[in-house]
């Protein structure tokens, strides 16, 4: 994030004891995407993870047409019945819970670390092979001759087009961040809450690499992108004690439909006070509605769904429209996925 040109003091302590600066505006290093948080209860009427023929469906139906069938991907469980498994909620899905009642926070870390998809993907798998009594392709050890695309009378061929979808992409970019594992916090997601001390530091420490709020403290959790801070200071001076008032005006990032491209934004006020003392700060308190947490992400962490691998996720969306030929066995493409 970029701090405005005014003076600053002591590197690590500059937002906290900074003086002469009546306000300051903090940006986010990128323009963090807007995504969609995937509930996980089945009686959200909205599109889940695991609804048929969509984000996991899609993933696995890729990955079966593209790799030999004797390899995993044709063993249970699928992507599908393991995101049932581990995210699948059938209740009221009240936190703390191990299973949240959605995916606020994996989106929104997708949505700092990942470039935006923002066109869909087609991939055209067509195998060549015989056909078994039941009608199936098998695909042989020799690659037939295939001349202008037509296979010899004994070469069967069939097709298999799967459609990413932009709100597919993000999906799975959000499934490979779904654990905090790998962040940076202060406060908890189900309290204790970050204090007013440790939200003004952070808002200095993570400057560069942008950082997420979960909005509200207590349950359900509420987590987003923060697009730009406006930070307003009164100080006043009793001797050695300057006394700073901070009012943060905070533009977040929210969620919005699979689909949508681009960025879409809310706000929410947060004030707070600071005692600083020769330049330590040795008292603060927040001053009316305050957040949850304040975090960043820093790896992909998608062990709850271990089917969803990112280096697959990787290959669906870095190698963009295919068509994939597979003529032999030496055709079908590596699992684990490379």
């Amino acid at each position: 994030m970029q701090l405005s040109t005014c003076r600053r003091s002591v590197a690590a302590f500059s937002l906290l004891v900074l003086g002469g600066c009546a306000d300051r505006t903090i940006t986010a290093p990128a323009i963090f995407w807007s995504g969609h948080w995937w509930p996980m209860a089945t009686s959200d009427a909205r599109r889940k993870m695991y609804d048929p023929s969509d984000v996991t469906d899609r993933y696995w139906l890729y990955l079966q047409a593209t790799r030999s069938p004797v390899s995993d991907v044709f063993r249970p469980p699928t992507a599908t019945e393991k995101e049932r498994e581990v995210h699948l909620c059938g209740g009221t899905c009240v936190s703390p819970a191990g299973d949240y009642c959605g995916h606020c926070n994996a989106w929104t870390a997708a949505a700092m670390r990942e470039p935006e998809p923002v066109v869909s993907i087609t991939k055209t798998i067509i195998r060549y092979g015989t056909r078994d009594p039941s009608g199936h392709i098998i695909v042989g050890g020799t690659p037939p001759v295939i001349e202008e695309g037509v296979p010899p009378p004994d070469i069967f061929a069939d097709t298999t087009v799967v459609v990413f979808e932009v709100g597919h992409q993000k999906g799975l970019l959000t499934e490979i961040w779904t654990r905090y594992d790998g962040s940076d916090a202060f406060g908890n997601v189900h309290g204790p809450d970050v204090t007013a001390v440790d939200w003004h530091r952070t808002l200095d420490s993570f400057e560069s690499t942008g950082f997420a709020i979960e909005l509200k403290p207590g349950d359900p959790v509420w987590n987003y992108p923060v697009h730009e801070v406006k930070l307003r200071f009164t100080d006043r001076r009793e001797g050695d004690v300057l006394w700073r008032d901070v009012e943060a005006r905070v533009e977040y990032v929210i969620s919005v439909d699979e689909n949508f491209v681009g960025q879409r934004t809310d706000k929410v006020t947060f004030r707070y006070k600071l005692k600083i003392v020769r330049d330590v700060v040795v008292w603060g308190a927040w001053d009316g509605p305050w957040p949850g947490s304040i975090w960043r992400p820093k790896r992909p962490n998608s062990a709850a769904n271990t089917r969803v691998l990112e280096s697959c996720v990787r290959e669906i969306i870095n190698e963009g429209d295919e068509t994939i030929l597979i003529r032999s066995s030496a055709d079908f493409r590596p699992w684990p996925c490379s």
